[in-house]
């Protein structure tokens, strides 16, 4: 058990079901230690559009963006059926300054948070939709396992679900897919895409 998980275990499980909106004025005194499940970031944009920004899997500390930025312009969804560890603020940074080893491995989660957003923002400026596509299953997979080198990973997201992420039409995130699959790099069955060829989709000039 990490340093983390071990001090947030000290602390209440709540369970939430999936479409809850995390962080009402109920909640806003906490922080959440993730123990299963999926929680999407997101924020409404100027059009009116959802902006989809982050994925948090088990392991995560949600929301530290309360440490820095009180307002409510974003949205913590349970994309699935979730169980937390609910956290009090002042408890959960008083163990901050206490223990080095918390501190230090909640930043590791941190920087890999930022570096997933920062892979995101330049695929989204630079790339085409076949590599937008490639890049956020290789987002994805890498966030759900934890390994950049296993080869066989599943990832459970929809088409629709892509195109919401990405900002392209459903029949254009169908025909990427498509393309990637007969290229090898993916198997789809329903919800669930393996991923066959990871350091593929991280590289291949799409």
């Amino acid at each position: 058990m990490s340093a983390l998980e071990s001090f947030a275990n000290h602390f209440p499980r709540r369970t939430y079901h999936q479409g809850t909106k995390l962080f009402t004025s109920k909640t806003s005194s906490f922080f959440l230690y993730l123990i299963s499940g999926k929680v999407g970031l997101s924020q409404i944009g100027t059009d009116g559009q959802t902006i989809h920004l982050h994925r948090f899997y088990p392991g995560s500390c949600i929301s530290l963006l309360s440490l820095v930025d009180n307002n409510d312009n974003y949205d913590f969804e349970a994309e699935t059926d979730i169980e937390v560890f609910q956290i009090p603020k002042d408890s959960f940074l008083t163990e901050l300054q206490r223990d080095g080893a918390v501190t230090y491995e909640l930043l590791v989660h941190a920087m890999g948070g930022i570096k997933g957003l920062l892979t995101r923002v330049h695929q989204a400026n630079s790339s085409s939709a076949r590599g937008r596509v490639a890049g956020l299953l290789a987002y994805f997979a890498r966030h759900q396992s934890g390994n950049d080198g296993d080869q066989m990973l599943t990832v459970q997201v929809t088409h629709q679900e892509i195109a919401e992420w990405l900002g392209l039409s459903r029949e254009n995130v169908t025909l990427q897919l498509q393309y990637l699959e007969e290229a090898g790099f993916i198997q789809r069955e329903n919800r669930v895409i393996r991923i066959l060829h990871l350091e593929g989709l991280q590289t291949a000039n799409f």
